[in-house]
């Protein structure tokens, strides 16, 4: 057993370089499809991670608060299946990408140049989108809620303090179209100082924004949705959206040097790898349901499809069903605390994955699951040729696989109303595919 574990490193480790060698030589051609941003996402926060700890020549054993967790990566065998999972997954996605071409893929053509104009010509709502938070934020009437950014009483938020939250989520990739679509009016007008203040102004707002929503997956959701959206829609060249997402990613790092969980107390580099690790890697997770569930029959859920169930009915209020289900989120960090199938509201919880809550609603079946369910819906998603949807679509990919469903359920909602919209041929829509 050794051996194969020893092995399983040297091959995920070979197969995930020659994916990333893969993806960005199709990249800079101009082949982008979904695993242009899927296979990235799974090398950084799945992959990397235990490979860091070996340069580090750090032990990572999970929050010092969790004996489960700590109990899952101590264990080789768990190790073991993962890295030979990882490396399946590496495989099928870096080869399913190669099925396809530019013909398939976004073409840097004239929907694309019809989209940002048409955006464009309807941007007042986006500027009113961009203010709603701010001002649904001000009739809250209670400033000192957000004397804070990332310690608020979250549990103490009235309405209008939760819908300008959520309307923040809802609204940001609309942000970041605004500040797309003008950049590329400031490039075309040889850069025209009022396109410039423009821009400026925007992005102080959409900081305003982020502000009023209070969590730091916003800021690293953002980030990614602007180098993405850049890269889709070619409004600057591949060399400048790789030295704008160096630069993005070095702010987001001192950012968190602010607010920051788990590194408030930190000193030092190696300090603050630790408290990053927590927050932003996925692999430890993952080993804990493989080893809870898979290898030692210790459930995170109550019942099979529990976590499932509660998305389904998210919208029916607990005080109509007092036993509906809660989030795959409270289950977890139930059992992170050894109460396994435990649902004690703690007031946060630990971050949780597509793939991980597939596995404790399908348990082994669910390792298959992910991949095909994946396949299938980037295989429907490149179908696609409206812009939007496609942006839209591959926003939730990507957060599916570092955050929980329900962080995604409004992003869907966009997704499937605005495809019911030119389903049905209202006319707004009708005439722009892009």
């Amino acid at each position: 057993m050794s051996i194969l574990h020893d092995l399983s490193y040297f091959i995920l480790a070979f197969i995930s370089i020659v994916a990333v060698i893969i993806t960005l030589r199709r990249t800079f051609i101009g082949y982008i499809s979904a695993y242009t941003f899927v296979i990235p996402v799974l090398i950084v926060f799945y992959i990397m991670p235990p490979y860091l700890d070996i340069i580090m020549d750090d032990k990572f054993t999970g929050p010092l608060y969790s004996f489960t967790i700590y109990y899952a990566l101590q264990d080789n065998v768990t190790a073991t299946i993962y890295n030979y999972y990882l490396s399946c997954l590496m495989l099928l996605f870096t080869y399913s990408s190669t099925r396809y071409n530019k013909t398939k893929t976004l073409s840097y053509n004239i929907s694309v140049q019809q989209f940002l104009d048409y955006f464009y010509k309807w941007r007042w709502i986006g500027y009113l989108a961009l203010v709603a938070p701010i001002i649904v934020a001000v009739l809250s009437n209670d400033p000192s809620f957000y004397m804070k950014y990332a310690d608020r009483p979250r549990l103490e938020s009235n309405a209008l303090q939760i819908l300008a939250s959520k309307l923040v989520s809802i609204f940001l990739p609309i942000f970041v179209l605004l500040i797309v679509t003008q950049i590329r009016k400031l490039k075309n007008s040889n850069y025209n100082i009022s396109y410039l203040l423009m821009i400026i102004i925007t992005i102080l707002l959409v900081a305003i924004d982020i502000y009023i929503h209070g969590k730091r997956s916003v800021v690293l959701l953002f980030t990614v949705l602007l180098l993405l959206v850049l890269l889709l829609t070619n409004v600057v060249g591949k060399k400048t959206i790789a030295y704008l997402g160096l630069l993005l990613f070095t702010l987001f790092y001192f950012y968190l040097q602010f607010y920051g969980k788990n590194i408030e107390e930190a000193e030092g580099f190696f300090s603050v790898y630790k408290g990053l690790r927590i927050d932003f890697s996925r692999d430890y997770s993952l080993k804990f349901v493989i080893f809870h569930e898979i290898l030692n029959d210790s459930y995170v859920l109550p019942y099979k499809g529990a976590s499932y169930l509660f998305l389904a009915s998210f919208f029916i209020p607990r005080s109509l069903w007092p036993d509906k289900p809660y989030p795959y989120a409270v289950y977890f960090t139930n059992s992170a605390f050894g109460d396994f199938g435990g649902s004690y509201l703690y007031g946060w919880g630990l971050t949780t994955s597509f793939v991980m809550e597939a596995i404790s609603n399908f348990g082994v079946f669910g390792l298959v699951f992910f991949p095909i369910f994946y396949i299938i819906i980037i295989h429907r998603v490149e179908k696609l040729e409206n812009m939007f949807l496609k942006i839209i679509a591959y926003l939730i990919l990507m957060l599916l696989l570092v955050l929980h469903p329900m962080s995604s359920v409004l992003l869907i909602i966009i997704f499937f109303t605005y495809k019911l919209l030119i389903r049905i041929k209202v006319p707004k829509f009708r005439s722009y595919k892009f």
